[in-house]
Protein backbone atom coordinates (compact mmCIF):
# COMPACT_ATOMS: atom_id res chain seq x y z
CA UNK A 1 0.00 0.00 0.00
CA UNK A 2 3.01 2.18 0.78
CA UNK A 3 4.67 1.28 -2.56
CA UNK A 4 1.38 2.23 -4.37
CA UNK A 5 0.95 5.96 -2.61
CA UNK A 6 4.55 6.88 -3.32
CA UNK A 7 4.76 5.82 -6.39
CA UNK A 8 1.18 7.82 -6.57
CA UNK A 9 3.07 10.74 -5.08
CA UNK A 10 5.95 10.16 -7.81
CA UNK A 11 3.49 10.53 -10.36
CA UNK A 12 1.95 14.00 -9.38
CA UNK A 13 5.36 15.27 -8.79
CA UNK A 14 6.51 14.84 -12.01
CA UNK A 15 3.47 16.02 -13.06
CA UNK A 16 3.27 18.70 -11.32
CA UNK A 17 7.58 19.28 -12.32
CA UNK A 18 6.48 18.37 -16.11
CA UNK A 19 3.90 21.20 -16.05
CA UNK A 20 6.10 23.34 -14.42
CA UNK A 21 9.15 23.11 -17.05
CA UNK A 22 6.54 23.14 -20.02
CA UNK A 23 5.04 26.68 -18.33
CA UNK A 24 8.85 28.23 -18.93
CA UNK A 25 9.57 26.62 -21.93
CA UNK A 26 6.19 28.54 -23.33
CA UNK A 27 7.57 31.81 -21.30
CA UNK A 28 10.62 31.53 -22.81
CA UNK A 29 9.44 31.33 -26.10
CA UNK A 30 7.49 33.91 -25.25
CA UNK A 31 9.65 36.19 -25.29
CA UNK A 32 11.60 35.14 -28.04
CA UNK A 33 8.37 36.04 -29.68
CA UNK A 34 7.81 39.18 -28.45
CA UNK A 35 11.71 40.17 -29.43
CA UNK A 36 10.62 38.62 -32.62
CA UNK A 37 7.84 40.44 -33.49
CA UNK A 38 9.38 43.75 -31.83
CA UNK A 39 12.06 42.99 -34.65
CA UNK A 40 9.59 42.94 -37.97
CA UNK A 41 7.32 45.96 -36.64
CA UNK A 42 10.70 47.91 -36.24
CA UNK A 43 11.89 46.14 -39.79
CA UNK A 44 8.62 47.21 -40.86
CA UNK A 45 8.06 50.67 -39.66
CA UNK A 46 11.65 51.31 -41.26
CA UNK A 47 10.09 49.97 -44.38
CA UNK A 48 7.43 52.03 -43.93
CA UNK A 49 9.34 55.16 -43.81
CA UNK A 50 11.05 54.22 -46.72
CA UNK A 51 8.22 53.78 -48.90
CA UNK A 52 6.39 56.82 -48.10
CA UNK A 53 9.91 58.96 -49.24
CA UNK A 54 9.80 57.17 -52.49
CA UNK A 55 7.00 54.52 -53.59
CA UNK A 56 9.28 52.13 -54.92
CA UNK A 57 6.06 50.35 -56.07
CA UNK A 58 3.96 52.48 -57.29
CA UNK A 59 3.88 52.70 -61.20
CA UNK A 60 1.09 53.93 -63.34
CA UNK A 61 0.90 51.67 -65.89
CA UNK A 62 0.41 48.77 -63.20
CA UNK A 63 -2.16 50.85 -61.51
CA UNK A 64 -3.96 51.68 -64.92
CA UNK A 65 -6.08 48.19 -65.32
CA UNK A 66 -4.11 46.60 -68.00
CA UNK A 67 -2.63 49.26 -70.11
CA UNK A 68 0.53 47.63 -69.74
CA UNK A 69 -0.41 45.10 -71.96
CA UNK A 70 -2.09 47.63 -74.43
CA UNK A 71 0.20 47.71 -77.47
CA UNK A 72 -1.89 50.44 -79.53
CA UNK A 73 -3.20 52.58 -76.66
CA UNK A 74 -0.04 52.51 -74.72
CA UNK A 75 3.20 51.17 -76.00
CA UNK A 76 3.28 52.72 -79.80
CA UNK A 77 1.78 56.08 -78.81
CA UNK A 78 4.61 56.42 -75.86
CA UNK A 79 7.17 54.98 -77.90
CA UNK A 80 6.02 57.32 -81.00
CA UNK A 81 6.06 60.33 -78.72
CA UNK A 82 9.39 59.67 -77.58
CA UNK A 83 11.16 59.11 -80.98
CA UNK A 84 9.41 62.73 -82.13
CA UNK A 85 11.66 65.29 -82.02
CA UNK A 86 8.62 67.74 -81.49
CA UNK A 87 7.40 65.14 -78.23
CA UNK A 88 5.25 65.83 -75.70
CA UNK A 89 8.60 64.89 -73.56
CA UNK A 90 10.60 68.58 -74.60
CA UNK A 91 14.22 66.95 -75.05
CA UNK A 92 14.24 67.22 -78.74
CA UNK A 93 15.97 64.53 -80.48
CA UNK A 94 17.29 63.10 -77.15
CA UNK A 95 15.43 59.45 -77.65
CA UNK A 96 15.45 59.60 -81.40
CA UNK A 97 19.14 60.26 -81.91
CA UNK A 98 19.93 57.02 -79.82
CA UNK A 99 16.67 55.14 -81.54
CA UNK A 100 19.16 55.37 -84.61
CA UNK A 101 22.25 54.63 -82.91
CA UNK A 102 20.58 51.42 -81.66
CA UNK A 103 19.21 50.45 -85.11
CA UNK A 104 23.17 51.40 -86.84
CA UNK A 105 21.41 53.01 -89.45
CA UNK A 106 23.92 54.54 -90.86
CA UNK A 107 25.56 51.41 -91.75
CA UNK A 108 21.70 50.01 -93.16
CA UNK A 109 20.69 52.93 -95.35
CA UNK A 110 22.79 55.29 -98.22
CA UNK A 111 20.50 57.68 -96.53
CA UNK A 112 20.65 58.90 -93.17
CA UNK A 113 17.88 61.08 -91.85
CA UNK A 114 19.00 64.26 -89.41
CA UNK A 115 17.12 67.12 -87.87
CA UNK A 116 17.20 69.42 -90.51
CA UNK A 117 15.08 67.01 -92.65
CA UNK A 118 11.23 67.03 -92.06
CA UNK A 119 10.23 64.49 -89.49
CA UNK A 120 6.42 63.37 -89.85
CA UNK A 121 5.61 60.76 -86.51
CA UNK A 122 2.45 58.96 -87.01
CA UNK A 123 0.13 56.25 -85.10
CA UNK A 124 -1.74 54.02 -86.71
CA UNK A 125 -0.67 55.32 -89.94
CA UNK A 126 -3.68 54.44 -92.32
CA UNK A 127 -2.31 52.88 -95.97
CA UNK A 128 -5.15 54.04 -97.15
CA UNK A 129 -6.35 50.46 -98.52
CA UNK A 130 -8.54 48.13 -96.05
CA UNK A 131 -6.01 45.30 -97.47
CA UNK A 132 -3.25 46.65 -96.37
CA UNK A 133 -4.27 48.06 -92.99
CA UNK A 134 -2.36 50.19 -90.51
CA UNK A 135 1.41 50.87 -89.74
CA UNK A 136 1.25 50.84 -85.48
CA UNK A 137 4.20 53.75 -85.83
CA UNK A 138 5.46 54.93 -88.71
CA UNK A 139 8.39 57.90 -88.95
CA UNK A 140 8.91 59.75 -92.63
CA UNK A 141 11.30 62.27 -93.23
CA UNK A 142 11.64 64.39 -96.43
CA UNK A 143 14.26 66.50 -97.85
CA UNK A 144 13.91 67.96 -101.69
CA UNK A 145 15.35 64.84 -103.12
CA UNK A 146 14.52 61.53 -101.42
CA UNK A 147 11.87 60.33 -98.46
CA UNK A 148 13.59 58.02 -95.96
CA UNK A 149 10.85 56.19 -93.24
CA UNK A 150 11.05 54.14 -90.51
CA UNK A 151 7.97 51.86 -90.09
CA UNK A 152 7.43 50.02 -86.52
CA UNK A 153 5.32 47.05 -86.54
CA UNK A 154 4.75 47.08 -82.51
CA UNK A 155 3.87 42.93 -81.90
CA UNK A 156 3.76 42.18 -77.35
CA UNK A 157 0.06 40.06 -77.77
CA UNK A 158 -1.32 40.47 -80.77
CA UNK A 159 -0.78 37.64 -83.46
CA UNK A 160 0.40 38.20 -87.01
CA UNK A 161 -1.82 38.99 -89.84
CA UNK A 162 -2.10 36.92 -92.73
CA UNK A 163 0.84 38.27 -94.98
CA UNK A 164 0.96 41.75 -93.22
CA UNK A 165 4.86 42.08 -93.22
CA UNK A 166 4.68 41.60 -97.07
CA UNK A 167 1.74 44.12 -97.13
CA UNK A 168 3.66 46.73 -95.31
CA UNK A 169 6.77 46.23 -97.39
CA UNK A 170 5.24 46.51 -100.31
CA UNK A 171 3.38 49.43 -98.99
CA UNK A 172 6.71 51.00 -98.33
CA UNK A 173 8.46 50.13 -101.10
CA UNK A 174 5.75 52.44 -103.29
CA UNK A 175 6.48 55.30 -101.17
CA UNK A 176 9.87 55.57 -100.05
CA UNK A 177 13.87 56.10 -102.09
CA UNK A 178 14.69 53.96 -98.51
CA UNK A 179 13.26 52.64 -95.50
CA UNK A 180 13.42 50.11 -92.18
CA UNK A 181 10.75 47.93 -91.31
CA UNK A 182 11.27 47.05 -87.77
CA UNK A 183 9.22 44.28 -86.10
CA UNK A 184 9.23 44.91 -82.58
CA UNK A 185 8.35 42.31 -79.74
CA UNK A 186 9.09 41.48 -76.18
CA UNK A 187 11.95 39.44 -76.92
CA UNK A 188 13.25 39.96 -80.73
CA UNK A 189 11.33 36.46 -81.91
CA UNK A 190 10.78 36.31 -85.33
CA UNK A 191 7.34 36.52 -87.49
CA UNK A 192 5.52 33.80 -88.73
CA UNK A 193 6.70 32.73 -91.75
CA UNK A 194 5.33 32.08 -94.46
CA UNK A 195 2.02 33.49 -92.47
CA UNK A 196 3.25 37.01 -92.61
CA UNK A 197 5.85 37.06 -95.03
CA UNK A 198 7.23 34.59 -97.36
CA UNK A 199 10.60 32.56 -96.06
CA UNK A 200 12.20 34.21 -99.56
CA UNK A 201 11.53 38.06 -98.59
CA UNK A 202 11.87 37.58 -95.08
CA UNK A 203 15.75 36.02 -96.01
CA UNK A 204 16.12 39.22 -98.31
CA UNK A 205 14.81 41.76 -96.62
CA UNK A 206 17.01 40.32 -93.41
CA UNK A 207 19.79 39.80 -95.27
CA UNK A 208 19.74 43.55 -96.65
CA UNK A 209 18.78 45.06 -93.65
CA UNK A 210 15.78 46.74 -94.60
CA UNK A 211 13.92 44.39 -91.99
CA UNK A 212 14.81 44.46 -88.61
CA UNK A 213 14.06 42.20 -85.43
CA UNK A 214 14.06 44.73 -82.06
CA UNK A 215 13.26 43.75 -78.84
CA UNK A 216 11.74 45.95 -75.92
CA UNK A 217 14.04 43.58 -73.69
CA UNK A 218 17.29 44.80 -75.47
CA UNK A 219 16.97 47.84 -77.58
CA UNK A 220 13.97 49.49 -76.29
CA UNK A 221 15.57 49.24 -72.55
CA UNK A 222 18.73 50.14 -73.55
CA UNK A 223 17.25 52.94 -75.47
CA UNK A 224 15.74 54.33 -72.11
CA UNK A 225 18.76 52.96 -69.82
CA UNK A 226 20.85 55.45 -71.99
CA UNK A 227 19.27 58.24 -72.27
CA UNK A 228 16.93 58.59 -68.26
CA UNK A 229 20.03 60.59 -66.88
CA UNK A 230 19.63 62.83 -69.30
CA UNK A 231 16.42 63.67 -68.90
CA UNK A 232 15.89 67.53 -67.83
CA UNK A 233 12.36 67.44 -66.81
CA UNK A 234 11.45 65.79 -63.70
CA UNK A 235 8.08 64.87 -64.44
CA UNK A 236 9.18 62.78 -67.70
CA UNK A 237 12.31 61.23 -66.18
CA UNK A 238 9.37 59.61 -63.83
CA UNK A 239 7.45 58.07 -66.22
CA UNK A 240 10.17 57.09 -68.65
CA UNK A 241 11.57 55.36 -65.14
CA UNK A 242 8.10 53.39 -64.94
CA UNK A 243 8.16 52.91 -68.10
CA UNK A 244 11.04 51.00 -68.16
CA UNK A 245 9.71 48.86 -65.14
CA UNK A 246 6.69 47.40 -67.38
CA UNK A 247 8.68 46.69 -70.12
CA UNK A 248 11.14 44.66 -68.42
CA UNK A 249 7.87 42.48 -67.31
CA UNK A 250 6.76 41.80 -71.03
Amino acid sequence: METTSQLIAFFEKYKDYNLHVTKQKIISKKETYKQLIHGFESINSTIANYEKQVASTYNIFWLLKNIYKDETRTHSPFLADLLNINGEHKQKDLFYNQFLSLLNIEEKIKFTPTIPHLQIVEIEKWTGNDSLGRLDILISYFDKEKRFAIAIENKIYAEDQPKQLERYYNYLKSLYDNFLLVYLTPHGHKPAIPYSISNELYEELTKNKILILASYDKEISVLIESTIEQIKAQKVHQIVSQYLEIIKSL
